[in-house]
Protein backbone atom coordinates (compact mmCIF):
# COMPACT_ATOMS: atom_id res chain seq x y z
CA UNK A 1 0.00 0.00 0.00
CA UNK A 2 2.66 2.53 1.00
CA UNK A 3 5.76 2.75 -1.14
CA UNK A 4 7.64 5.31 0.91
CA UNK A 5 6.24 5.05 4.43
CA UNK A 6 6.49 2.04 6.68
CA UNK A 7 3.32 2.29 8.74
CA UNK A 8 4.96 0.35 11.57
CA UNK A 9 7.30 3.31 12.09
CA UNK A 10 4.47 5.69 12.96
CA UNK A 11 1.58 3.61 14.31
CA UNK A 12 0.94 3.96 18.02
CA UNK A 13 1.11 0.54 19.78
CA UNK A 14 -2.41 0.88 21.24
CA UNK A 15 -3.76 1.92 17.85
CA UNK A 16 -2.11 -1.09 16.21
CA UNK A 17 -3.48 -3.49 18.84
CA UNK A 18 -7.00 -2.10 18.53
CA UNK A 19 -6.97 -2.26 14.73
CA UNK A 20 -5.64 -5.84 14.75
CA UNK A 21 -8.32 -6.86 17.24
CA UNK A 22 -11.09 -5.40 15.08
CA UNK A 23 -9.66 -7.02 11.96
CA UNK A 24 -9.87 -10.37 13.76
CA UNK A 25 -13.67 -10.25 13.97
CA UNK A 26 -14.98 -12.52 11.16
CA UNK A 27 -16.93 -10.59 8.52
CA UNK A 28 -16.63 -7.30 10.36
CA UNK A 29 -14.60 -5.40 7.79
CA UNK A 30 -16.69 -6.58 4.84
CA UNK A 31 -19.97 -5.66 6.51
CA UNK A 32 -18.76 -2.27 7.67
CA UNK A 33 -17.28 -1.40 4.26
CA UNK A 34 -20.61 -2.29 2.64
CA UNK A 35 -22.50 -0.09 5.11
CA UNK A 36 -20.14 2.85 4.64
CA UNK A 37 -20.11 2.60 0.85
CA UNK A 38 -23.89 2.46 0.51
CA UNK A 39 -24.91 4.85 3.26
CA UNK A 40 -22.29 7.07 4.88
CA UNK A 41 -19.92 7.66 1.96
CA UNK A 42 -22.66 8.04 -0.63
CA UNK A 43 -24.56 10.55 1.52
CA UNK A 44 -21.47 12.54 2.44
CA UNK A 45 -20.32 12.69 -1.18
CA UNK A 46 -23.61 14.35 -2.09
CA UNK A 47 -23.30 16.76 0.81
CA UNK A 48 -19.70 17.57 -0.16
CA UNK A 49 -20.66 18.30 -3.75
CA UNK A 50 -23.58 20.50 -2.68
CA UNK A 51 -22.05 22.44 0.21
CA UNK A 52 -18.30 22.53 -0.34
CA UNK A 53 -15.86 23.49 -3.05
CA UNK A 54 -13.99 20.54 -4.52
CA UNK A 55 -10.39 21.55 -4.97
CA UNK A 56 -8.34 20.74 -8.04
CA UNK A 57 -6.03 22.27 -10.63
CA UNK A 58 -8.85 24.62 -11.66
CA UNK A 59 -10.20 25.38 -8.17
CA UNK A 60 -7.75 27.09 -5.80
CA UNK A 61 -4.76 25.30 -7.36
CA UNK A 62 -2.20 26.67 -4.87
CA UNK A 63 -4.05 24.89 -2.04
CA UNK A 64 -4.89 21.77 -4.06
CA UNK A 65 -1.27 21.29 -5.18
CA UNK A 66 -0.21 20.67 -1.58
CA UNK A 67 -2.02 17.31 -1.51
CA UNK A 68 -0.49 15.24 -4.39
CA UNK A 69 3.10 15.33 -3.03
CA UNK A 70 1.85 14.30 0.43
CA UNK A 71 -0.07 11.36 -1.05
CA UNK A 72 2.93 10.37 -3.14
CA UNK A 73 5.27 10.47 -0.13
CA UNK A 74 2.84 8.45 1.99
CA UNK A 75 2.08 6.05 -0.87
CA UNK A 76 -1.71 6.46 -0.94
CA UNK A 77 -4.27 7.16 -3.63
CA UNK A 78 -5.20 10.82 -3.65
CA UNK A 79 -8.50 11.39 -1.84
CA UNK A 80 -11.08 13.93 -2.93
CA UNK A 81 -10.17 17.33 -1.46
CA UNK A 82 -12.73 19.93 -0.35
CA UNK A 83 -12.83 23.43 1.11
CA UNK A 84 -15.59 24.15 3.62
CA UNK A 85 -16.56 27.71 4.46
CA UNK A 86 -16.18 27.78 8.21
CA UNK A 87 -14.27 30.28 10.36
CA UNK A 88 -12.75 27.70 12.70
CA UNK A 89 -9.38 26.29 11.62
CA UNK A 90 -9.94 22.58 11.10
CA UNK A 91 -9.42 19.62 8.79
CA UNK A 92 -10.99 16.17 8.76
CA UNK A 93 -11.26 13.03 6.70
CA UNK A 94 -13.96 10.48 6.08
CA UNK A 95 -14.45 7.44 3.90
CA UNK A 96 -12.74 4.19 3.13
CA UNK A 97 -13.79 3.22 -0.38
CA UNK A 98 -14.17 6.88 -1.37
CA UNK A 99 -12.02 8.85 1.04
CA UNK A 100 -12.01 12.62 1.20
CA UNK A 101 -10.26 15.37 3.11
CA UNK A 102 -11.89 18.66 4.01
CA UNK A 103 -10.10 21.78 5.18
CA UNK A 104 -11.93 24.82 6.44
CA UNK A 105 -11.53 28.38 5.23
CA UNK A 106 -10.47 29.24 8.80
CA UNK A 107 -7.48 26.89 8.46
CA UNK A 108 -6.50 28.40 5.12
CA UNK A 109 -6.86 31.97 6.43
CA UNK A 110 -4.91 31.38 9.63
CA UNK A 111 -2.01 29.29 8.35
CA UNK A 112 0.60 29.69 5.64
CA UNK A 113 0.40 27.08 2.87
CA UNK A 114 3.56 25.23 4.02
CA UNK A 115 1.98 24.90 7.48
CA UNK A 116 -1.02 23.13 5.95
CA UNK A 117 1.12 20.32 4.50
CA UNK A 118 1.52 18.42 7.82
CA UNK A 119 -2.20 18.91 8.48
CA UNK A 120 -2.97 17.18 5.17
CA UNK A 121 -0.44 14.46 5.98
CA UNK A 122 -2.10 13.97 9.37
CA UNK A 123 -5.45 13.43 7.65
CA UNK A 124 -3.80 11.07 5.17
CA UNK A 125 -2.44 9.16 8.18
CA UNK A 126 -6.03 8.46 9.20
CA UNK A 127 -6.68 7.16 5.68
CA UNK A 128 -3.56 4.93 5.72
CA UNK A 129 -4.61 3.33 9.00
CA UNK A 130 -8.25 3.12 7.98
CA UNK A 131 -9.30 4.91 11.15
CA UNK A 132 -12.57 6.08 9.61
CA UNK A 133 -13.66 2.52 8.92
CA UNK A 134 -12.85 1.33 12.42
CA UNK A 135 -14.04 4.43 14.23
CA UNK A 136 -17.38 4.13 12.46
CA UNK A 137 -17.80 0.78 14.19
CA UNK A 138 -16.75 2.35 17.47
CA UNK A 139 -19.34 5.08 17.17
CA UNK A 140 -22.05 2.59 16.20
CA UNK A 141 -21.22 -0.07 18.74
CA UNK A 142 -20.05 1.95 21.69
CA UNK A 143 -22.57 4.71 21.07
CA UNK A 144 -25.60 2.66 22.05
CA UNK A 145 -25.74 -0.75 20.42
CA UNK A 146 -23.58 -2.22 23.20
CA UNK A 147 -26.42 -1.70 25.67
CA UNK A 148 -28.72 -3.84 23.51
CA UNK A 149 -26.59 -6.92 22.90
CA UNK A 150 -23.69 -8.63 24.65
CA UNK A 151 -20.45 -7.97 22.80
CA UNK A 152 -17.63 -10.46 22.18
CA UNK A 153 -14.41 -9.77 24.04
CA UNK A 154 -12.67 -9.00 20.72
CA UNK A 155 -14.95 -6.00 20.25
CA UNK A 156 -14.89 -4.69 23.80
CA UNK A 157 -11.11 -4.99 23.89
CA UNK A 158 -10.72 -3.27 20.53
CA UNK A 159 -12.12 0.15 21.25
CA UNK A 160 -9.63 2.33 19.39
CA UNK A 161 -8.84 5.39 21.42
CA UNK A 162 -8.96 8.71 19.70
CA UNK A 163 -5.68 9.64 21.36
CA UNK A 164 -3.71 6.70 19.96
CA UNK A 165 -5.23 7.14 16.49
CA UNK A 166 -4.33 10.83 16.63
CA UNK A 167 -0.75 9.96 17.63
CA UNK A 168 -0.50 7.64 14.64
CA UNK A 169 -1.90 10.23 12.23
CA UNK A 170 0.40 12.86 13.70
CA UNK A 171 3.32 10.58 12.92
CA UNK A 172 2.30 10.69 9.26
CA UNK A 173 1.95 14.46 9.56
CA UNK A 174 5.47 14.84 10.89
CA UNK A 175 6.91 12.93 7.93
CA UNK A 176 5.70 15.70 5.62
CA UNK A 177 6.41 18.73 7.82
CA UNK A 178 8.54 21.39 6.16
CA UNK A 179 12.15 21.66 7.24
Amino acid sequence: MNKNLNIDEIIHPEDKAALESLQGIPGFETALKWFMKHYSEQSLHGINMGRKLRLGNQQIPNLYQLLPPVCSKLGIKEPEFYLELSPGPNAYTFGDTRAFITVTSGLVQNFELPEIVPVLAHECGHIICRHVLYHTLGRMVFGGIKSLVPLPAAVTGAKTTTASATCTASGAGSTCAPG
